[in-house]
């Protein structure tokens, strides 16, 4: 199996694995999807005993909470330090 968003493989060649009777299935993780929706291809190449297929899905990707911290460290000479960090979010 190779699952794609576009024209770009997010996971290749990925194997069937039995669940039960006649289903199989196969998984892709992957962490390099935008947020928003995203449509995912699931193409299965075939075999001697199964003819090729494909299938959509459309997932979609919640954005990461923004968080800010920031801390103030006060010295002797009454100056101080602000330092904020944000999440990186691609």
């Amino acid at each position: 199996m190779t699952f794609s968003r576009g024209s770009r493989a997010l996971c290749r060649a990925v194997s069937l694995t039995h669940a039960s009777g006649r289903t199989y299935r196969a998984t892709c993780s992957t962490s390099t999807l935008p947020a928003g929706r995203d449509t995912i291809t699931a193409v299965y190449p075939g075999d001697a005993s199964y003819a090729p297929s494909a299938g959509l899905l459309t997932q979609t990707v919640a954005r990461a909470a923004t968080a800010l911290t920031a801390s103030v460290d006060l010295n002797a000479q009454q100056t101080f330090t602000l330092a904020a960090a944000l999440p990186l979010v691609p």
